[in-house]
């Protein structure tokens, strides 16, 4: 909706632990990065990206690949076209999803303003964002439910510390091995009925990232087991990984909101 494209980013670094903290303070704050998060497995680090076209694209890549040189072994980079989260198996939330967007909307100053401070903090109330914008807060109260209207503002939720109530996060390349329609939506209802299945991407590619939360790798086994046995033939595990630090949350980088309200000045 904001006329940014999302973007996940895998890297393999030939030495995690020479280069990998200053590498994640390096694109924290010079590179239009979301979510990163450190993982044990194929891959060393993962990371969700915002363009708004390739050339932007292709400028991220350059600075990545110069930044970290022969450290890098090995990237894969794969277009987001949807996100589905299904916390609420542990929080009693409602299930939200994000599209890849038809028509990006035009917004003005104060709303991307106001956007940029209820991705900071989604529990700032209006009379605090009144005094930060300058609008009443009946104005912006007004604005915000237009957000929620029109999809620009998909939900809003708490981040939850899954280590601290003794849960992994496991994530699984699934790449289809069938073009059939009926096929891939059977597969996704599957995993919206799986209760350890917490959230899942898919990409223009076709092929999905599911994230699995369990307490013991045998929930995980049975979850793989029963994908093999009901899916042969439709689709194959490439690889799996574990999430072993989350750096930061899934909130919008910054340089989205301060870009775009530069140019309208």
């Amino acid at each position: 909706m904001l006329g940014f494209r999302q973007y996940t980013l895998y890297l393999k670094f030939s030495d995690p632990l020479r280069r990998e903290d200053e590498f994640i303070k390096k694109i924290k704050s010079d590179f239009n990065i979301g979510w990163i998060g450190k993982l044990a497995g194929e891959w060393t680090l993962a990371t969700t990206m915002y363009c708004r076209d390739d050339n932007e694209l292709q400028q991220q890549l350059n600075g990545i690949f110069a930044f970290l040189g022969k450290d890098l072994i090995e990237y894969k980079l794969l277009i987001n076209l949807e996100k589905i989260f299904f916390y609420e198996k542990l929080e009693n939330r409602t299930v939200y999803q994000t599209r890849a967007p038809q028509k990006t909307q035009s917004l003005d100053k104060t709303n991307m303003r106001i956007l940029k401070e209820l991705n900071a903090d989604s529990r700032v109330t209006y009379a605090r964002l009144s005094e930060k914008i300058g609008l009443t807060a009946n104005a912006i109260m007004a604005r915000v439910r237009k957000f929620e209207k029109s999809g620009i503002i998909i939900g809003y939720g708490a981040v939850v510390d899954t280590h601290l109530m003794n849960l992994e996060i496991f994530g699984l390349h699934i790449k289809f091995t069938t073009f059939e329609p009926e096929a891939k939506k059977q597969f996704k209802n599957h995993l919206a009925e799986s209760k350890d299945v917490a959230f899942f991407y898919e990409y223009v590619s076709g092929e999905i990232d599911i994230g699995i939360m369990v307490k013991d790798n045998s929930r995980l086994r049975d979850f793989l087991n029963k994908v093999r046995s009901e899916f042969s033939g439709k689709v194959t595990v490439e690889s799996f990984f574990l999430l072993t630090e989350q750096i930061t949350d899934g909130k919008l980088p910054k340089k989205v909101f301060q870009e775009h309200i530069l140019k309208q000045k």
